[in-house]
């Protein structure tokens, strides 16, 4: 009970979109952020229960937050381990029916490793979740797991470009051919693209001349907590 949902926007250049559900823990007043907590759940082998009582944090609000429109309205990440449990996907399909919430309101993100993984487990859950109606987005695309080859064969719906191709990508010409190659790959698969960390307006206009679908960071929007944002 000591941690809080917090939601930061991933908008289109309209301004339309959806929201990150991002966690921060609360310890004798002070907030806590992911970086100093998330390491010390994934020690003590947490990732399960953890984005358990995530998504049912989510789906409550969602519950008592009927939506006006239909369409995606957050994106949620699951923790590598989280999906290397066998029935998992099972369990988190029959949170959405107990809640009555549709899945396609909820994008699920999960790291390169796992889009990538040869764990039965993992695959098994991932395409469960889009056999329910989940989209997937990969998380810090590009930075760790992916190559072309595995590119061929990925099974998901969104990209997210990891920001380490953001920071300079007015400056630094690779990292602008880095992002188009990415997208053109995207468009080639029909994916979604979202680039993250984008901080300036230069960054924006770049990312959205190069065919950005989406962009997130705090030039779009400061995480905020879910408790203060508007249904």
């Amino acid at each position: 009970g000591q941690f809080h949902l917090y939601a930061q926007p991933i908008q289109k250049a309209d301004g339309s979109g959806y929201y990150e559900i991002l966690t921060r823990m609360e310890s004798e007043g002070e907030i806590i952020t992911p970086d100093r907590f998330i390491p010390l759940i994934a020690q003590f082998n947490l990732s399960h229960r953890f984005d358990m009582c995530v998504m049912e944090k989510l789906l409550l609000w969602l519950r008592d937050h009927p939506a006006t429109h239909a369409g995606v309205r957050f994106s949620v990440n699951l923790m590598p381990l989280t999906l290397m449990q066998k029935e998992v996907a099972i369990e988190i399909c029959s949170l959405f029916e107990r809640y009555g919430v549709a899945p396609q309101a909820v994008v699920i993100e999960i790291t390169e490793e796992q889009a990538f993984s040869n764990s039965g487990c993992s695959i098994n859950n991932i395409q469960q979740l889009r056999d329910y109606g989940f989209r997937i987005a990969i998380d810090d695309f590009g930075t760790g797991y992916a190559n072309y080859e595995r590119l061929r064969r990925l099974q998901a719906d969104i990209i997210k470009i990891d920001g380490c191709f953001v920071h300079e990508i007015e400056s630094d010409q690779l990292d602008a051919i880095i992002v188009k190659s990415i997208i053109e790959i995207a468009r080639a698969k029909q994916l979604t693209v979202v680039a993250e960390y984008v901080e300036t307006e230069a960054q924006k206009a770049m990312l959205l001349a190069l065919g950005v679908d989406y962009l997130q960071g705090y030039l779009i929007g400061k995480p905020q907590p879910l408790s203060e944002l508007k249904a």
